[in-house]
């Protein structure tokens, strides 16, 4: 089973997050597995508990198969995943590129390449 995740944004002045409780609904729906870092929803009002009750668990993004965020990849992350996915910062998993689209993130990016 694919695993998205979901950290918390370390820009500063960030409070946006890359997915809310009801994409996690539907990606849930979908079969696939959503990680959020505790934490990540806070600058938007949105608990940990309500990632819970969307099917999400809380815990590590970074191992995921596919790590989504709204901001750039900050110098704190670097090291973290080779290449990040969001709607406007692309996928690193060709196959997530449908069922992605199918959950309501319809915006797909190729990362850029190293």
């Amino acid at each position: 089973m694919t695993l998205i995740g979901v950290p918390r944004e370390s820009a500063e002045g960030e409070r946006r997050v890359a997915l809310v409780p009801k994409i996690v609904e539907r990606l849930r729906a979908l079969g696939l597995e959503v990680v959020v870092e505790s934490g990540a929803g806070d600058g938007t009002m949105i608990s940990d508990e309500d990632y819970e009750r969307a099917g999400a668990t809380i815990g590590d993004p970074w191992p995921a198969d596919v790590v989504v965020k709204g901001e750039k990849r900050q110098a704190d992350e670097e090291g973290k995943r080779k290449q990040l996915a969001a709607g406007v910062l692309g996928l690193d998993m060709y196959n997530m590129r449908e069922p992605l689209k199918k959950a309501g993130l319809i915006y797909i990016d190729e990362p850029e390449s190293d």
